[in-house]
């Protein structure tokens, strides 16, 4: 039987994992199998803000896939409702847009102080606490990079805190491969509110199969603790002591 996970837990963890006072974090956490965590998302929130304190932030992603035009969404759609849902979809407003992943994580956060969203209509992330503001100046073309949203992780001491999730599914693998030119590169379509109206954006995006994903993770330094019998993951690309 699991035992049941207090917020003390999450902030010992935390501390093993070399997270403290001033850090960074990117936070990638899905509690939905984590049943014994007393106060859920409020519980491991409060405790990481707890340790990382008022010099410290965390950015979550906050991506926002219905945004897409239809041509690029995963789930595809009969070709003839493109046309509708060109006409009926919503355009990415950094307020009012819904995430479509970690939403759970975010609905807490939001309650915070200082909370900000960077301006990507599909790969938006919000930052709480202590950020430079140009982190939130995030390019259209490959979102997802060491040389603005995650500029953090090449300034100061930063952790990719991963909760529940695949290592697989890093933030850091995307920036990696664009730094080191791997993957695939591609083009997205999505739909920007802007003064009443919709705009289309066009971006390059970088795309990995998971035998990239395994080769770019050999670039990260990761540590693993067990909490629960489950494998947490602190990723960062500086070694971590």
């Amino acid at each position: 039987m699991s035992k049941l996970i207090l917020k003390s837990d999450f902030i010992d963890l935390f501390k093993s994992l070399g997270i403290g006072n001033g850090s960074l974090i990117c936070l990638q956490a899905n509690l939905s199998k984590w049943n014994s965590v007393i106060g859920g998302y409020q519980c491991l929130l409060d405790a990481l803000f707890e340790v990382i304190g008022k010099e410290g932030c965390v950015m979550i992603p906050s991506f926002s896939y219905s945004t897409l035009d239809p041509a690029c969404m995963n789930l595809y759609y009969d070709y003839e409702d493109w046309k509708t849902i060109r006409e009926e979809c919503y355009g990415y407003d950094s307020i009012k847009t819904c995430s479509d992943v970690y939403s759970r994580s975010i609905e807490h956060a939001l309650k915070e102080n200082k909370v900000m969203r960077s301006n990507h209509p599909v790969y938006s992330f919000y930052f709480i606490g202590n950020y430079n503001s140009d982190w939130l100046k995030q390019s259209m073309n490959y979102p997802i990079s060491f040389s603005h949203i995650l500029k953090g992780f090449v300034q100061k001491k930063a952790f990719n805190l991963m909760i529940g999730e695949n290592l697989e599914n890093s933030i850091l693998i995307p920036a990696i491969a664009k730094t080191l030119n791997k993957g695939s590169t591609y083009i997205e379509k999505a739909y920007v509110q802007s003064n009443k109206k919709k705009v289309i954006k066009t971006y390059l995006n970088t795309m990995c199969d998971e035998h990239t994903k395994k080769e770019l993770l050999d670039y990260c330094y990761c540590k693993t603790e067990k909490l629960n019998g489950q494998n947490v993951y602190c990723v960062s690309i500086e070694d971590i002591e």
